[in-house]
């Protein structure tokens, strides 16, 4: 943040002899921050404005990023129009994220209302900034604006027929989805052709004393690497929504590139890709005694656990108590892969019918097509999945795999 700070005050000195390259610079990088999807900002440790993309500009009816700059947490408050509870709320959130260091990943914000009184729903990720000593300096921010999706899936859950409702807005919410999607690819795009000659420009800049703070080769080496990631992400969030649709449309999934697959190697992507919140992590106990292979498709499988942690997560939270149990168990005919949470657990009237497409009683929470594709995915694998539960007490999912030899 200092280093951002030097930069942004020598910008204003046309005398500077490193002016004209301070100003590419930062012309460079608020271009990629201002094409990006979503409100993008971010603040110091004290919750003051820093910087921003345009969206954030636009939201608060400001023309530069300087007006921006500076600005207090209340001041924000108040050109945001936010209520004192959505105001306490975001300041509670990133003041939890500074203080702990901890992210506070895709939470969805208390209904920001419009002039004409309908409310924008957007969803948040929080990250640290850190300095090298590894102290927090301030956070980052991400908003994406939900509001339409939400409306979606609520209109989806009114309207009679639910299978024809859901094929009609499929496409047209695939199309919402790859859009922000297809946007973050091309800043991804840039970042990776620009990154290596601007990690020189540092450098040379650097070797010659232009720099008063140096960065350390394992920050500019992780630079590459994290853009690499957030690559790979996206194309996880692509095939998501392939297998969304194809659940929806009833479409067989075809085993023709079926290949031999790890259980534990699923399990081990599942935990690694999904976005944990604060303190759910030490709710969940893996116990993988000895892997074992099926014939199968890694990421379907990978799909599964995501959508029982999911539940599993949510249920417990509902019943404000509970934990996560994974283990494996071997047979000579068939394996199983165990997924059993001691939350809420499911009432004996809807046991019976969770496998159902559209099945749920939580209305407020998910479409009920997750369990009916998980479904489908382990019929399609030659194999099964089913539930015990005891409403109170557990709920255990059991997926089996027939065996196959390595």
């Amino acid at each position: 943040m200092q280093i951002y700070e030097e930069i942004i005050s020598r910008s204003k000195d046309q005398t500077d002899p490193d002016y004209p390259l301070i100003q590419q610079v930062i012309d460079y990088y608020e271009k990629i921050i201002s094409c990006m999807p979503g409100n993008v900002y971010w603040l110091d440790k004290d919750c003051r404005a820093v910087g921003c993309n345009k969206n954030v500009l636009d939201l608060f009816c400001l023309k530069k990023p300087e007006d921006f700059r500076g600005l207090t947490f209340e001041q924000q408050t108040q050109l945001g129009q936010w209520s004192s509870e959505q105001g306490a709320s975001f300041k509670e959130d990133t003041e939890a994220v500074i203080r702990t260091g901890i992210e506070k990943a895709n939470k969805e914000e208390p209904p920001i209302p419009k002039p004409n009184g309908q409310n924008i729903y957007f969803l948040t990720s929080r990250v640290p900034l850190f300095n090298k000593k590894g102290d927090v300096i301030g956070v980052v921010g991400i908003s994406i604006d939900i509001t339409e999706h939400k409306r979606v899936l609520e209109a989806l859950k009114k309207a009679e027929g639910k299978v024809d409702g859901m094929m009609l807005v499929s496409a047209s919410m695939a199309h919402e989805f790859r859009t922000p999607l297809a946007g973050i690819k091309s800043v991804l795009f840039g970042l990776q052709n620009g990154l290596p000659a601007l990690i020189e420009g540092y450098e040379l800049a650097v070797k010659n004393q232009l720099m008063t703070e140096e960065l350390s080769s394992q920050y500019l080496s992780s630079l590459q690497a994290v853009v690499a990631n957030i690559g790979k992400k996206v194309d996880h969030c692509n095939t998501i929504i392939d297998m969304l649709l194809m659940n929806l449309a009833h479409t067989q999934i075809s085993s023709d590139d079926f290949k031999p697959c790890s259980i534990q190697e699923c399990i081990h992507q599942a935990l690694e890709k999904y976005t944990f919140t604060e303190n759910q992590k030490k709710l969940l106990h893996v116990n993988i005694q000895k892997d074992f292979y099926f014939q199968g498709k890694e990421i379907l499988i990978v799909h599964i656990i995501f959508n029982l942690l999911k539940n599993a997560f949510y249920f417990i939270q509902k019943a404000g108590k509970g934990e996560i149990q994974i283990w494996n168990e071997l047979g000579d005919d068939q394996n199983s892969l165990h997924f059993k949470d001691t939350g809420q657990g499911i009432a004996d009237d809807s046991l019976p019918h969770i496998f159902d497409q559209f099945f749920t009683k939580e209305t407020h929470h998910g479409t009920g097509i997750g369990l009916a594709f998980s479904k489908m995915v382990m019929e399609a694998h030659a194999g099964s999945i089913t539930c015990d539960s005891k409403y109170g007490q557990y709920a255990e999912f059991i997926l089996r795999f027939p065996a196959i030899r390595q």
